[in-house]
């Protein structure tokens, strides 16, 4: 799948990621935080909450996905 897919959500909002993007930023977020040093561990933390915040906002037709829970936000 293309990362510039764009993909229409019931309404009026434009997603700028697909489904299928923003697992794999997740994804790419969670395997980096378990080889991450700590000086580098908080900056992916902040991604995560990104990341997290988008699939919560509706910007995504994500509803959680593999275990991720949005209501924890």
């Amino acid at each position: 799948m293309n990362v510039l897919d764009v993909r229409r959500i019931p309404g009026d909002r434009t997603s700028f990621f697909s489904d299928d993007t923003v697992k794999s930023i997740f994804y790419d977020i969670v395997e980096s935080l378990e080889n991450a040093g700590e000086g580098s561990a908080l900056p992916m933390l902040k991604s995560v909450r990104l990341a997290l915040g988008i699939l919560a906002s509706g910007k995504s037709s994500l509803d959680g996905f593999s275990g991720v829970d949005t209501q924890v936000l």
